[in-house]
């Protein structure tokens, strides 16, 4: 069908276009019954001729209601022609026109056009059962100015209920021109519609179709409420929807689709239930006033493009966007939040092209949030507790600003020139965990630190190049690390770690280097919150001076088996090795003879890390002992070293328990065991003993795998020490008071039978020897007179000679022996404690044994104190395999007196005796036949 496009705002335009025609006016006197054609007259006064029909063929007729005259459409008719070409009806309402009585204006199928002006009042009595129809028409085009009224059931415009009150009819096209402050209901039951000229402000819309489609053909701004009904379609097609600064649309239900137009939200635009769909390269704007908010359901962006300069707020539902595709634009001049977890899929660019800066947050439970390609213009992107995914930087106009607490992870194909807010060093540059994966390539282009806890994880194919801008960053709650490198690490000799030393402890602690070159010792004195190494010669030779300067750094001088001391800071840590080192606090503590309590203190150190599968060559000069640094800028679990990475080394490593001031065992493997405050966990910066065996070349060889993220005390040795894993053992603990000094105390580890191969003597692979200590020591002797810190002995039915112990004090005093961890050994073996100086026994699981050294050599050493086992029995029958056989209790029942034991012989001529009292006073010892 042709369609005319015809836009009437006057009286004067309509007169003009309609020359031709014939303009008929409602007389006054027979305004009570404007549907009669007599009652309309070509002159106003009623002077000229009357209509004689509505249907009147040919004739593109106006009809107007003069200003005061208030006319009254009863009965019902039809305006309409029956005649064929174009036909024309044209309604200017300056006075009222009511239609009234369940009366009805019907344009029927022969007209083209309908235009209805209203300047005056249009009254619908709904109440009555009035409509106002089309039927068959090209379209029908509808002005209301600002002195228009509209009246529905007595309202001013048409009410959202009133649904019988307009009715548009068979694919109508329809004009509507508002001016402000005009409410409008869009009724159309029958047939989709094309909305045009609805240009200028409406104040309130509603789209009422009814499974119907309402398409806009002409740009429209809503400065109230839009309202879509449910099973209602606004189709905005290419046109431009807005929402005005102070308007609102709760979508709610019904369906908003666009193809090429743009929707302009500069009000507030709440997302729920409704739906949102754009089928083209359709857009959509937040302006700075603007408020996009996804309440519930999906806002579908497929792959279109969101421009922000104002919020975009979220209660649970979600954008959309094709994955891979689509972008979002933020052009805001004042920072803004938003809510990272708002994506359901990702747009491919997420673009910064306003100062004010976009702060991601507020993401919680599985990942969902991607910002795709990040372009920097001008702006910064704020990272808060949440994961971010990013897929490809670029531009330089903006940076990233961290959070301790957050994590990015880079994935793709993309290389990224990573650049972090510098702004703030410590804060807006720190950020927990940098995930780099697929075959992404990034590049630090500014100084990046990981955050305590947080970790740097490099997955197969990657490249990450430091450009020395990385720092690893350690405080009280735990340190950052690198975690497993699977691509390609870069770094250079800008980098640095962070040691956190706890406070409260003065001590040695063993140090390793974990950089490509080696490391010298005035590294750990760089700032005040580091510490003092002091030596001979004093500032001279670099160290800080003290009235005595005595060495507090060491090498391990494997030739000679000693520790000798660093005679200047410029002497350095070996790739690979490691030191003994005093940490008395940081700066300033500790170098006079006042008490004081040590202070925390960090130590940063500087180097190009090391990666990928590393070997650490062992010497088997001397003793073949070796301090071995742990190589990485990470912890490491020892037991996770393969035995063939592990050649030609004895299976303990040794630590140092600095709160105790004595050397810490561990036996890797399984079954494994520990003691003092050594496991299976190294801390990255701190170093480990270890023995070579007598044959071969030995080496560790580490690799990325033995990585983790299991971590204890960081700063030194760890003192976490897992629950052991053996059977029959127990821990032996010596502990003191050493008067000023503080209080002290070591501990060995005694287990029966659980390798095959277990032996009183020491075993390389399963036993530890004991280091000594600097205040005290408690060690297992073995037959052949060595002292062991572990000690795997055969199964204890086999266990039928005593064992002793040695026992050393820097200083005599009172001390106790307690026993822990005790597993269960054997049934109804037990197993007790003798102490021959004091001529007394003691069962081991009973409380602590107390006893004092003194000045006499008996009162400590290797012949105070031994462990025996005792099997109990009930009656004479229990018998050991060597016709053996100890009575428990002792004494016997004193009523008794006395008891006889038998034991056959079995061809064996004698049977050897011990007798103890209760004090444990050797009485008797002999041969009987």
């Amino acid at each position: 069908m042709k369609k005319i496009k015809i836009i009437v705002l006057f009286l004067l335009t309509f007169l003009g276009m309609r020359l031709n025609a014939t303009t008929y006016f409602l007389k006054s006197a027979s305004a009570g019954a404007a549907r009669t054609p007599s009652s309309w007259n070509t002159a106003a006064d009623g002077s000229g001729m009357n209509l004689s029909s509505w249907r009147n063929s040919g004739t593109n007729n106006t009809y107007i209601v003069p200003l005061g005259v208030d006319g009254v459409w009863t009965g019902i008719d039809t305006l309409g022609n029956s005649g064929s070409g174009t036909q024309s009806y044209t309604f200017i309402v300056f006075g009222s026109l009511e239609i009234d009585n369940n009366d009805k204006i019907i344009f029927d199928g022969s007209a083209n056009i309908v235009t209805f002006t209203v300047n005056g009042t249009l009254i619908i009595d709904e109440n009555n059962g009035s409509t106002f129809e089309t039927s068959d028409i090209d379209y029908a085009q509808f002005v209301f100015n600002s002195l228009s009224t509209f009246i529905s059931n007595n309202r001013i415009g048409i009410s959202a209920s009133g649904f019988s009150n307009c009715v548009f009819e068979d694919d109508a096209e329809f004009r509507l021109y508002f001016a402000n402050n005009v409410n409008y209901e869009f009724y159309n039951p029958s047939g989709s519609t094309s909305l045009r000229g609805l240009q200028d402000t409406v104040n309130n819309l509603t789209i009422n179709t009814l499974t119907k489609t309402a398409t806009l053909q002409d740009n429209i701004l809503v400065n109230g409420t839009l309202t879509i009904t449910a099973t209602s379609t606004l189709s905005c097609s290419s046109r431009t929807l807005t929402l005005g600064t102070a308007a609102t649309f709760n979508h709610s239900e019904g369906e908003l689709t666009f193809t090429t137009g743009i929707f302009n939200i500069n009000g507030t635009y709440t997302h729920s239930s409704g739906t949102f769909t754009m089928t083209g390269s359709a857009s959509v704007n937040v302006g700075a006033t603007g408020t996009l908010h996804l309440n519930t359901g999906v806002f579908n962006m497929l792959g279109r493009t969101l421009t922000v300069a104002g919020n975009i707020t979220r209660t649970s539902g979600y954008l959309y966007f094709s994955s891979g595709l689509g972008q979002i634009t933020f052009t805001n001049t004042v920072a803004k939040t938003l809510p990272i977890n708002l994506f359901l899929q990702y747009p491919a660019n997420f673009k910064l092209n306003g100062a004010g800066g976009i702060r991601l947050s507020g993401k919680s439970g599985v990942l969902k949030d991607s910002v795709g390609l990040v372009v920097f213009t001008s702006g910064n992107l704020t990272i808060t507790t949440d994961t971010t995914c990013i897929n490809g930087i670029s531009g330089t106009g903006g940076r990233i600003i961290g959070n301790p607490s957050a994590t990015i992870i880079f994935y793709g194909t993309n290389s990224f020139s990573l650049r972090f807010n510098q702004g703030t060093p410590g804060v807006s540059n720190i950020i927990k965990n940098v995930l780099i994966r697929g075959t992404s390539q990034v590049t630090l282009m500014a100084r990046l630190r990981i955050a305590p806890n947080g970790v740097l994880d490099l997955g197969t194919g990657t490249t990450f190049t430091t450009n020395g801008n990385l720092a690893i960053v350690s405080n009280a709650s735990g340190h950052g690390r690198i975690g497993t490198v699977l691509g390609v690490l870069t770094s250079s000799s800008g980098d640095s770690l962070q040691l956190f030393i706890p406070g409260g402890t003065r001590g040695f602690r063993l140090f390793g280097n974990p950089f490509t070159t080696a490391l010298a010792i005035s590294q750990f004195m760089n700032s005040s919150a580091e510490i003092d190494i002091t030596g001979i010669g004093g500032s001279g030779n670099g160290f800080t001076n003290t009235a005595s300067n005595n060495y507090s750094s060491y090498f391990y001088n494997t030739a000679n088996n000693s520790w000798d001391p660093f005679t200047s800071t410029s002497q350095t840590i070996a790739v690979g090795g490691g030191a003994h080192i005093l940490v008395r606090g940081i700066k300033g503590q500790g170098l006079t003879n006042s008490s004081y309590t040590p202070s925390a203190a960090t130590i940063s150190l500087a180097g190009q890390f090391r990666a990928g599968t590393l070997v650490t060559g062992l010497s088997d000069a001397g003793f073949g002992w070796n301090i071995v640094g742990n190589p990485y800028p990470s912890n490491i679990d020892i037991d996770q070293i393969s035995s063939g990475n592990w050649s030609n080394v004895n299976a303990a490593i040794y630590g140092y328990d600095k709160v105790n001031q004595t050397y810490s065992a561990y036996t890797k493997g399984s079954p494994s065991s520990s003691v003092n405050n050594l496991s299976n966990i190294i801390e990255m910066g701190s170093s480990f003993l270890v023995e070579t065996t007598a044959v071969g070349t030995a080496s560790i060889t580490f690799t990325e795998a033995i990585k983790t993220s299991a971590s204890s005390t960081v700063g030194g040795n760890p003192i976490f020490t897992p629950k052991a894993d053996r059977l029959n053992q127990f821990k032996i603990n010596l502990s003191g008071a050493e008067g000023s000094e503080g209080f002290f105390q070591d501990e060995c580890l005694l287990s029966f039978g659980n390798t095959s191969n277990s032996t009183p003597e020491f075993d390389p692979q399963s036993d530890a020897w004991d280091l000594g200590g600097e205040m005290l020591n408690v060690s297992i002797i073995t037959p052949k007179n060595d002292y062991l810190a572990i000690n795997e002995y055969p199964s204890i039915e086999k266990q039928t000679e005593a064992i002793p112990l040695n026992v050393w004090s820097k200083n005599n005093g009172e001390f106790s022996l307690s026993f822990t961890e005790v597993s269960p050994i054997k049934e109804n073996t037990e197993i007790w404690l003798r102490d021959k100086y004091k001529g007394s026994i003691h069962f081991i699981q009973e409380s602590p044994y107390k006893f004092d050294i003194n000045d006499m050599e008996e009162s400590y050493g290797a012949n105070r104190f031994e462990l025996f086992t005792v099997e109990q029995s009930t009656g004479l029958s229990k018998t050991s395999p060597k016709n053996t056989m100890r009575l428990f209790p002792n004494p016997v029942d004193g009523q008794v007196g006395e008891v006889s034991i038998n034991i056959p012989g079995e061809g064996h001529e004698y049977v050897q005796t011990t007798i103890y009292d209760m004090s444990g006073r050797e009485v008797y010892k002999g041969k009987k036949s």
